[in-house]
């Protein structure tokens, strides 16, 4: 009995259209691949085997953000730094909850949110502050008179905390009172706050006059100060204005944190990220709660009960555009390089997973649609996503919640 030749292995990649589960096994086309489970395809659909994984942290952990140094997760409800050397961890802030963070990285500021909670870190010093901003004072000085060089008139006097970063709070209605001439102005009962610096404004005698003008910065503790002269240091901005809200999500674009509140989108003043004008700066409620908010170079895109684009550089000249009735899944809207999309693009585009599978987001709002008819439909609750970068393959998954 003659003997059988070995069995020889049968090499059927590349599959350069990827993965289609729409069709029947028997009509899939040339270079289509049905399903592929713990391999990656490159960009001209040959496999290979995705390396394992090793368990670093014990817990339940979400929200997770980095940058090459280390890593921010939420470890069992406490907000903690993971070292990449080590794996140890220390904790940043305890008591953060199960909610999904939400962060938005401004220079060496990381800030982050959740419907509960808010915060900023200084990625310097790795110095956790809570809260957008430095509070702002709850009160007004008490003011009286004193012998001085002050004309006579009505002035107005305000205070505002400053942190060590150099922020500056809001503040309240200035307090005001008449000098007959001759006289200065002595402040007690100089309200405390959370901050390392109080900042003290005054205006020029008139009973019309709206500026008011740095007269002092002195540190926290101190509750009395006296006004004998006027200087005109910078004019106070930050009348008025109040902590940012906290939110689902948060986003920085053009000089501005936004951050979503159920159906409403609220901004803060430009450069001061943490403050905002509570009757102004927001967005004209959207039609659905917001599920999704993700900046690209010339606009925000926006998920509620469909797709918006919001093109422009700020809440002055957005043209808000309807894209579709295709809804992102909340979650899973990260930024990825133009370039991957399109070589031509430079830039940020956007990506999104929605029903009709995965979505990018390019500038002008313009939409793509890479999976369409390929996958099948999946109407998921909500997800999250992530770009990653490995063996020079560049790929973004998914993870959702059915």
């Amino acid at each position: 009995m003659a003997s059988q030749a070995p069995a020889k292995p049968l090499r059927l990649s590349p599959w350069p259209k990827g993965v289609n589960q729409r069709l029947a096994q028997i009509s899939l086309p040339a270079g289509t691949l049905r399903e592929a489970v713990n391999v990656t395809l490159d960009a001209h659909g040959t496999p290979r085997r995705r390396a394992g994984y090793t368990k670093r942290l014990a817990g339940v952990a979400h929200s997770l953000w980095a940058n090459n140094q280390y890593i921010l997760a939420v470890l069992d409800g406490d907000l903690v730094r993971v070292e990449l050397d080590t794996w140890s961890t220390s904790i940043i802030r305890t008591g953060v909850g199960t909610t999904p963070l939400s962060y938005a990285q401004v220079s060496n500021l990381l800030y982050y949110t959740s419907a509960e909670v808010c915060g900023r870190i200084d990625l310097l010093t790795l110095t956790h502050y809570r809260d957008f901003s430095p509070p702002n004072p709850e009160m007004q000085p008490t003011l009286g008179t004193i012998s001085g060089g002050l004309p006579a008139g009505i002035y107005q006097v305000a205070i505002t905390y400053v942190s060590t970063l150099g922020e500056e709070s809001g503040s309240t209605v200035a307090e005001t009172i008449e000098l007959s001439g001759s006289q200065g102005l002595r402040l007690t009962n100089i309200p405390q706050g959370d901050a390392d610096k109080i900042r003290i404004y005054c205006s020029r005698p008139s009973a019309t006059s709206q500026e008011l003008y740095r007269q002092a910065e002195v540190n926290m503790g101190i509750t009395e100060y006296d006004i004998t002269s006027l200087r005109r240091g910078r004019t106070l901005t930050t009348q008025f204005l109040e902590p940012l809200p906290k939110g689902s999500q948060l986003r920085y674009y053009r000089g501005r944190l936004y951050v979503v509140d159920g159906q409403v989108i609220y901004y803060s003043q430009p450069i001061h990220y943490g403050l905002y004008a509570p009757d102004d700066d927001y967005l004209p409620p959207f039609p659905e709660e917001v599920g999704m908010m993700i900046a690209v170079e010339d606009g925000i895109y926006i998920g509620a009960s469909g797709i918006w684009f919001l093109q422009g550089s700020g809440p002055a000249d957005f043209m808000q555009r309807y894209l579709g009735d295709v809804t992102p899944t909340p979650g899973t809207g990260i930024n990825i390089p133009s370039e991957l999309i399109d070589p031509q693009l430079t830039g940020l585009a956007a990506y999104w997973h929605s029903p009709v599978g995965s979505v990018f987001g390019l500038p002008s709002g313009m939409l793509r649609y890479p999976t369409q008819g390929s996958l099948t439909q999946n109407n998921a609750v909500s997800g999250v996503s992530g770009f990653l970068r490995d063996g020079g393959v560049d790929r973004i998954v998914t993870v959702l919640n059915s």
